[in-house]
Parts: structure tokens; sequence; C-alpha cells
């Protein structure tokens, strides 16, 4: 639910939402730096080897000292995959002491969910009819006031009704999520907020097409010969009659 390029930023793709930002805060990654001292001669080699996502290094001019930050989203600093008693066996002589300092900033803060605009703004049930659409949902299912205009909206893909109040604190004038009970939608709708339940399945089901995009792109770029296949078959578990 707050993966990057996950569930969320597909749904909002799809909707195709601008200018969208994080809807429900879940963690900030906390910014430590990792300050090796070292001989001379192993600062170069140092910097390459740890030159990997994520971190960035700064060498002093004589290359005796290097400062390595790492975005790491807990207190646990050996997530990172270092080891500083590791270090100072495997380049013994060379590595004289590290130091781990957390900095008083705070790194990327990730979330659940997406809060965005609209293409344009749209009356209600023009809004409704857009989703409908652009989900290719059978039955739209809503509750809320339609006799207004839409512009700002958020998402939670899956099942996310409890979360209305925080729609409405981060001024959305719709809120699409999916699993919504009846006194949800009844509190949402006191609200004045438009709740859409376009369902657990078709809230989630974009990510399989997004994700095959960007899985494809990569073996393309990389020169892999590999047959990325959908499931196009795939239903809600659900049916109506009509």
């Amino acid at each position: 639910d707050s993966t990057e390029e996950g569930v969320n930023d597909a749904l909002a793709e799809r909707l195709q939402l601008k200018n969208c930002t994080g809807f429900i805060p879940v963690k900030t990654d906390a910014v430590y730096q990792l300050v090796i001292h070292c001989a001379r001669t192993a600062g170069r080699q140092l910097a390459e080897v740890f030159s990997f996502a994520n971190i960035s290094i700064l060498r002093d001019a004589d290359d005796s000292m290097i400062h390595m930050d790492f975005m790491v989203g807990s207190d646990d600093l050996h997530i990172v995959g270092i080891r500083e008693d590791d270090l100072i066996e495997k380049w013994s002589g060379l590595i004289y002491s590290t130091e781990w300092h957390r900095l008083c900033f705070e790194g990327k803060q990730h979330a659940m969910g997406r809060v965005g605009w609209l293409p344009y703004e749209m009356p209600a049930e023009a809004a409704l009819a857009y989703v409908k659409e652009k989900l290719d949902i059978p039955v739209l299912r809503f509750c809320g006031q339609v006799d207004k205009t839409v512009s700002r909206v958020a998402v939670l893909g899956g099942s996310g009704a409890e979360f209305a109040n925080a729609a409405v604190a981060a001024g959305a004038d719709m809120y699409i999520t999916g699993d919504v009970k009846y006194h949800q939608g009844q509190d949402a709708a006191g609200m004045g907020l438009l709740l859409v339940d376009g369902g657990h399945f078709y809230t989630e089901r974009v990510i399989v097409p997004y994700l095959a995009r960007k899985l494809r792109h990569e073996a393309e770029k990389r020169g892999w010969n590999v047959e990325i296949m959908e499931d196009h078959k795939a239903r809600d578990i659900f049916d109506y009659i009509v």
C-alpha cells in the first residue's frame, strides 16, 4: 500500500491524477552517516566497493577518510548489510575505525494511498462515470453528495474505508477505495465526502498491467529474452444479478 510504484501509484496513473502526494503517512526513513577512517591508499577502493544505491560518498582530498550516508528505515543499522567489525577485519591495516551518526534531518516519508487532482474539474456524476470507465467496473457503488464538483481525489486500493476522515482532512472531494461498510459510508456522506467503493478487486488489479509494462521495459533495456505474461482471466470473487 505504501510502496513506490505499487498499487496506489498504478491506481493514480490509471485515473490520470496529477501532482500526487502520499495520503496516510506510514513511516519516515532515518538517515545515518557512516564515517570510515582509513589509510590513504584504501579510500578510492572503498568508495568503489560501496558505490551502490542509496549511499552517497564523500572523500577527503587525501583519501584518508570516507563519509557514507545511508538511507534506512529502521534503527537497526545492520540492515544496510555493513558491519564495522567485518569491514575492519576484511581491510585489516587499511581501516582504522568506523563511526555511525544519526543525522538530525529525516529522509523520505512513506505513505499509504495517494492524493491528487483529476485532469480537470468535473460534476460529481461525471466524475463517477469517469472512475467507472477508467477502472472498468461493471457496477459502481458510491455514497455521498452528487450536487457538487470534483477535482481533488484520494485513493487507497483494496480496503481503506476507515480513512475517510483523512480524505476530508486532505481536501479530497472524492475518495476511492474498497470494502466499504454501511456505517462507514453513512459517516463519510455525513462529512460531505463522495465515497466510491470501487471494490477490492477493481482497485487493485491495476497493478498487473502496470508491473508487466515496467518488467517488459527493463527486460528490453537489459537485453533479456523474457516473456512477461499477464492473467487476463482474473475476476472479482463477487458477482451480481441485474
